[in-house]
């Protein structure tokens, strides 16, 4: 709908409205998630026989005595890996497109669920000498939400804080609540590279990915951003974030509040 006023002599003499039928737009993007959907389910089957070969090939001494040999096994099961995590992201999110990826709403404590995902993450965590800070939230505040789902946004938002690290700085990420009417909005605070200001509007894109680092890799799917949006909506909630370069970046999500 595209809205606007006619005027004469500066008074106001009427309106014109727009109306676009998008509907055949929505069906287009419907298609495209599904035959996505299709393709990367047919993967899952050569991968994994890709995934016995190769570890079939590593367990033989006599190919890994060759250096050269030993390297081109690891990077397939490198590239292997990342396709296997390419594929669960693209098919999560297809779930969610196409509303086949049921969320199922219930009163739950928010605390809970966020002491849960960190402890999920420890290991990894201890393993990057990252230190992920809980504030003292209410045990009692409760929200509608289905807690699986909002448990893979809480360790997406971590994960990414230590991956955009800063180099050679330990990784600090704060988590905590805002209480705001009837909503909770939960922040995620990093003290990381931070954002540029022309990518804080396309990193929930599909696809979308920020350089890691100063030789230019990048790591992960471009994805996950776009499942947590998509897990968040689903919600009825928004999520959006605030970064400023070499300071680090904060990420904010809402869901309803059941107190």
């Amino acid at each position: 709908v595209y809205v606007s006023s006619i005027s004469k002599n500066n008074e106001n003499i009427g309106v014109i409205t727009l109306l676009q039928d998008i509907t055949k737009s929505k069906e287009i993007d419907k298609m495209k998630t599904e035959f996505i959907a299709t393709v990367s389910h047919e993967f899952k089957t050569p991968l994994t026989s890709i995934g016995m070969s190769v570890d079939l090939l590593s367990a033989d001494k006599d190919i890994n005595s060759n250096p050269m040999h030993k390297d081109l096994i690891r990077i397939i099961k490198e590239e292997k890996e990342r396709m296997v995590y390419l594929i669960k992201d693209l098919l999560d999110l297809s779930k969610i497109e196409t509303g086949k990826g049921q969320i199922k709403l219930e009163n739950c404590k928010l605390k809970s669920i966020l002491e849960n995902s960190i402890e999920d993450l420890k290991n990894y965590c201890d393993e990057q000498e990252a230190e992920v800070i809980l504030e003292n939230i209410d045990e009692n505040l409760s929200v509608y939400a289905d807690p699986s789902k909002i448990s893979l946004v809480i360790k997406n938002l971590i994960s990414n804080a230590v991956k955009y690290r800063k180099e050679n700085v330990k990784p600090k990420i704060l988590i905590d609540i805002i209480k705001k009417s009837n909503n909770v909005i939960v922040s995620v605070k990093d003290n990381g590279r931070g954002i540029p200001q022309d990518y804080l509007e396309k990193i929930f894109e599909k696809f979308i990915q920020v350089k890691v680092s100063n030789d230019g890799k990048i790591e992960g799917t471009g994805l996950g951003l776009s499942i947590c949006k998509g897990i968040i909506k689903a919600h009825n909630g928004e999520i959006w974030v605030e970064s400023t370069v070499d300071k680090g970046s904060t990420f904010y999500f809402s869901l309803k509040s059941f107190n």
